[in-house]
């Protein structure tokens, strides 16, 4: 994950209600499989369809795998606020057992280094993201922290053209 993903996720997470912080995990969820799965699947150094002289990321590189790591961490999170009480336990149960299923797959792909069990575990992990999207729609609550910086951001004209600027400073612009 670079560091303008790891901002950006950071001011979506303080943006978020309480729907909304579960789909920014999906997000990273499918952002560290999706790119585990890229690494696992790179052909190793020296097979046959190599061309000569190439450029490869050799299979079951740590950064691979640190992927699939912090794709664990994610599903445990997912996992960890489920609630088993009231009307939600029914759907928690379900959802339990996929996010299990999606932890083996994980252990899978740790364990033999390969891209298949990832593939596995994107064929929930989509579905169910797409399922918060809509679930997120209709949840009208604020954002869960009330206490975090507003974010302002707009386009100022430069000597190199149009520049991109952003701050999280509430003083800083013109105010009408």
């Amino acid at each position: 994950m670079t560091d303008e993903e790891k901002k950006t996720y950071a001011r979506r997470i303080t943006e978020a209600n309480p729907m909304e912080l579960i789909v920014v995990l999906y997000d990273m969820l499918l952002g560290d499989l999706l790119e585990a799965q890229d690494i696992l699947s790179a052909p190793a150094a020296g097979e046959a369809n190599e061309p000569a002289g190439s450029l490869t990321i050799v299979r079951g590189t740590e950064t691979g795998l640190m992927d699939l790591r912090h794709a664990e961490r994610v599903v445990d999170q997912l996992r960890s606020v489920l609630s088993f009480q009231g009307e939600a336990a029914d759907m928690s149960r379900h959802l339990y057992s996929l996010y299990d299923y999606m932890l083996r797959q994980i252990s899978k792909a740790l364990y033999l280094e390969d891209a298949e069990p990832v593939k596995e575990a994107l064929k929930v992990a989509e579905p169910l993201r797409e399922a918060f999207i809509e679930a997120a729609k209709s949840d009208k609550r604020g954002p869960m922290m009330s206490n975090a910086e507003s974010t302002l951001a707009g386009l100022t004209y430069g000597r190199a053209g149009l520049s991109e600027y952003g701050t999280s400073d509430p003083n800083r612009g013109f105010f009408v």
